[in-house]
């Protein structure tokens, strides 16, 4: 009774929706600040700044998502881009 289960992994597919939270809420804000730039600048760098951030958290999710994944003795670490 050696049942195969599949396996969700938690780690590496919380690292891609933290990923692609990121980069939404990035592109979100670069438009609230295109839309809004001629009217009033200083907020509309607020809103680019902010898009940088997120810009950098998606970066870190997408560098954290390799070393969360589970190691197969085919691709030991590190492992290789998607």
């Amino acid at each position: 009774m050696n049942e195969h289960n599949p396996k969700i992994y938690l780690l590496p597919n919380l690292m891609t929706a933290g990923n692609l939270f990121c980069g939404f809420a990035a592109t979100l804000k670069i438009v609230q600040g295109a839309l809004i730039q001629w009217s009033n600048p200083d907020a509309a760098a607020s809103l680019f700044h902010a898009a940088v951030w997120f810009i950098l958290g998606a970066c870190i999710f997408d560098v954290l998502e390799p070393v969360t994944e589970k190691p197969s003795p085919v691709f030991p670490f590190p492992l290789p881009p998607d």
